[in-house]
């Protein structure tokens, strides 16, 4: 009887323990999850700040490229299309933005609305900021020709660089965003507000910073809100592939 009920308390200690063992690799993978999230919504750079304690934090980078994307015009054609039409489609596009500014090492701010913006040249600093913004924003256009709305309209876009210092970092206590600020991301929204619809405008900053790698055109002063006039350049390639246009140069 003494051994039946020695036993009985070892098989129950026994699966007590496995079921604590099965309950920390809930909590293991709960955890795994929850890490593959944050590095999908932030830069793994800021996940581990983020992990070592900090939770609000800005810094100053002294040279990027911002980007702003916006499509035109679909604020108006969305008024006919269903809720669910009108994220789908949204979704069908930036997923593709996302993907290409992957693959051009830029970061992703976010989205608002129809508008996309994205960064070259931060967390991670690189020299070569301008040109990877640059070939970022000729893929977006590019990609634009794959896509349409409900009734087969094209959809076109509006794209705007801006090269110059910016401040970057998270601030708030709730649904963290890795974030930018300064007049850089200001004049980098005035370039994609006034530039022509399937276009892309830069700004003689950006373009002094691109050191002969992709072809411009010259558009000349522009007035830009809070900024006065500017000297901005069609954005129209990389470099030789439209070495015979007329008005194009190296920048």
């Amino acid at each position: 009887m003494l051994n039946r009920r020695r036993a009985a308390r070892g098989q129950a200690v026994s699966g007590a323990g496995a079921g604590a063992g099965c309950r920390c690799e809930e909590v293991r993978e709960g955890r795994r999850r929850l890490a593959g999230i944050l590095d999908e919504v932030l830069p793994s750079e800021i996940v581990v700040r983020l992990e070592q304690g900090h939770r609000r934090f800005a810094e100053c980078f002294e040279d990027v490229t911002v980007l702003f994307a916006d499509m035109v015009g679909f604020s108006e054609r969305s008024r006919s299309m269903a809720p669910t039409a009108i994220v789908e489609l949204l979704n069908r596009v930036f997923s593709e933005f996302d993907r290409l500014a992957l693959r051009h090492g830029v970061q992703k701010i976010g989205s608002q609305g129809d508008s996309y913006l994205a960064v070259a040249g931060l967390p991670r600093v690189r020299a070569d900021h301008a040109a990877a913004a640059a070939a970022l924003a000729l893929a977006l256009q590019a990609a634009m020709t794959g896509h349409r709305t409900l009734d087969r309209h094209p959809l076109q876009l509006r794209v705007g660089l801006h090269s110059g210092p910016v401040v970057a970092g998270i601030i708030g206590e709730r649904v963290y965003r890795y974030d930018i600020w300064g007049p850089t991301v200001n004049l980098a929204s005035r370039m994609e507000s006034s530039c022509e619809a399937g276009r892309i405008q830069i700004s003689d900053q950006t373009r002094l910073r691109l050191n002969g790698e992709f072809a411009c055109e010259e558009r000349g002063m522009v007035e830009m809100k809070g900024f006065g006039p500017q000297r901005t350049f069609w954005l129209v390639g990389a470099r030789g592939g439209h070495a015979g246009h007329a008005h194009v140069v190296r920048c």
